[in-house]
């Protein structure tokens, strides 16, 4: 086997044979991979489908007997990985039929270890809701082919191909870290000197719709750990874009841009606020009405979530330091 493709998964039975079948019309020959799902105690049928399924390439299925988190997920399929490259990829990601090879030739050709990091679109089936079209929520998951390098916190954990050798010397993912995981991951290997690159060629499909409350607390609980990451890396404060802007005023040491953009997070992030934001929402969503005002809404919305699961995460910090 020259790759093994990783692919945590709870309960996303709906999903997963598209992703299983899209791996079986890879144009890299199916004998050179694996795949590797680990089925994190699902109850939908997920485990029957995968040992049941049919496909070109080697399936093996890995069991936890509880939903961990998709860290303890990635860590034990890295561990049983036969290949000496892994390719992590969620079980909603459809890829196209170049998406392998794409992310091998990125390793032979570095001379150096890198982190190969592909680009994820919406699946257009899946996205029907009012406010994913307007929106267009999952594009900052879209890098495109403009840069060559990316830095740690673009990174995502989506679709990620690395060496088994260099997972050995970054260390696993922090299970500790839900949400955050991914640029943490990144930012150790950078911090090893070890380039993050742009694989702009593998594509995959996000096969993943979500609701407005769904996206709610997606936000909320990826900015809430976001503290406890600054906290094991306090150097990287001020260095991550659209941080900074998350943290509690800093009253006398504040630059009027600094001010004024914390200022305005703390008012979308008001609970009165964010409740007619939502309410809005739910009622544009039904009527279908609006859409740029809809768009504005909606990420002032995300905007509200993220400074507001930030601030709870700076206090549990607080309480725990």
């Amino acid at each position: 086997m020259n790759i093994s493709i990783v692919m945590p998964n709870h309960n996303r039975v709906d999903a997963l044979p598209l992703t299983l079948e899209a791996l079986a019309q890879q144009t890299y020959p199916a004998d050179q991979f694996e795949v590797i799902v680990v089925d994190q105690a699902s109850t939908d049928g997920s485990r029957e489908l995968v040992t049941s399924f049919t496909a070109p390439y080697s399936l093996r299925l890995v069991t936890q007997d509880a939903k961990y988190g998709i860290s303890v997920g990635r860590n034990g399929g890295v561990e049983a990985a036969k290949s000496p490259l892994v390719i992590l990829l969620d079980a909603d990601i459809i890829s196209e039929p170049e998406l392998v090879q794409t992310h091998i030739d990125l390793h032979h050709k570095s001379p150096q270890p890198v982190l190969g990091c592909g680009r994820l679109l919406p699946y257009q089936p899946a996205y029907q809701r009012f406010i994913e079209q307007v929106a267009n929520p999952e594009s900052g998951l879209d890098r495109g082919t403009e840069l060559e390098d990316f830095p740690f916190w673009y990174a995502f954990g989506g679709q990620l191909s690395f060496s088994g050798l260099t997972f050995q010397q970054v260390g696993p993912f922090s299970p500790e870290l839900k949400g955050a995981e991914d640029i943490e991951f990144a930012y150790r290997a950078a911090q090893l000197g070890i380039g993050i690159k742009n694989c702009f060629k593998a594509v995959g499909y996000h096969n993943h719709s979500r609701s407005l409350e769904e996206r709610c607390e997606r936000a909320f609980v990826y900015w809430r750990i976001i503290p406890t990451f600054l906290a094991m890396h306090p150097e990287v404060r001020g260095v991550i874009p659209g941080i900074a802007e998350l943290e509690p005023i800093d009253w006398g040491h504040e630059s009027l841009a600094s001010f004024s953009a914390k200022a305005q997070a703390g008012f979308w992030a008001l609970t009165g606020v964010r409740a007619g934001l939502y309410r809005y929402l739910v009622w544009a969503e039904k009527q279908r009405a609006f859409p740029r005002l809809t768009k504005f809404c909606y990420y002032r919305l995300m905007l509200g979530e993220m400074r507001a699961g930030a601030r709870q995460g700076q206090q549990l910090a607080t309480r725990e330091a």
